[in-house]
C-alpha cells in the first residue's frame, strides 16, 4: 500500500523508523496490518488516491491514550503543528526514538540491547541514563537553563517543545 501511495504522491515521501510495541499512537495497528500482509502474501492491488487514503486513516484509526506512565507523560502535549517544524528526517527519527526511550544515545537503552555496556550516565555517573534521567541530569543543568529557560523540565517537553529537545540532544549526546 505504501508503494501505491508513493507512486501517486507528487512530492517527497518520508518513511520514519518508529520502535514497535511501544504504545506509540497508530503503531500497534500498523504492526497488526504488517503481520497480516506478511502471513497472507501480497496485499490486493487497489488504486487509491492520497486523499482517499488519508480519509480512511482518519476515520479508522482511533488511538487509545497511552497507558504506560512514561509514554503518557511524554506525549501529553503532542502538537503536530510543532512536529511539522522539524526539518530533517534524521531529526524526526531522533525525536521519535527519544520519545519512546528507544534511543541508542541513551546509555540505559544501549545496556538493554547489550548488557556488556554500562547503563550509567556518562556525564554524571550517578544513575542509569534513561529518558527521565537525561532530561534532568545534574551535569547538564546549565544547558537546560540556556535552551529551555529552566533547569527543571518534564517529559512533556518531548512533544511540547521538539525543536529545543533536539538542540538539547545535539549538545548533550555529542560532547
Amino acid at each position: 500500500m505504501i508503494l501505491l501511495l508513493q507512486q501517486q504522491l507528487k512530492g517527497r515521501t518520508i518513511i520514519q523508523w518508529v520502535p514497535s510495541h511501544s504504545n506509540i499512537p497508530g503503531n500497534e495497528l500498523a504492526d497488526k496490518y504488517a503481520k497480516e500482509i506478511a502471513q497472507d502474501g501480497e496485499p490486493p492491488v487497489t488504486p487509491l488516491s492520497y486523499n482517499a487514503a488519508r480519509a480512511i486513516i482518519k476515520r479508522e484509526i482511533r488511538d487509545q491514550a497511552p497507558s504506560h506512565p512514561t509514554i503518557s507523560r511524554t506525549y501529553e502535549h503532542l502538537s503536530f503543528k510543532e512536529d511539522r517544524k522539524i526539518g530533517s528526517r534524521r531529526d524526526a527519527a531522533l525525536l521519535a526514538q527519544l520519545r519512546s526511550g528507544h534511543c541508542k544515545e541513551l546509555a540505559a537503552y544501549r545496556h538493554r540491547i547489550d548488557n556488556s555496556k554500562d547503563d550509567k550516565c556518562p556525564k554524571c555517573q550517578f544513575e542509569a541514563e534513561t529518558l527521565q534521567h537525561w532530561i534532568s541530569c545534574p551535569a547538564t543543568i546549565l544547558k537546560r537553563q540556556r535552551i529551555f529557560g529552566d533547569e527543571n523540565i518534564s517529559l512533556g517537553v518531548m512533544t511540547k517543545q521538539p525543536e529545543p529537545v533536539l538542540a538539547y540532544a545535539k549538545e548533550t549526546f555529542h560532547q
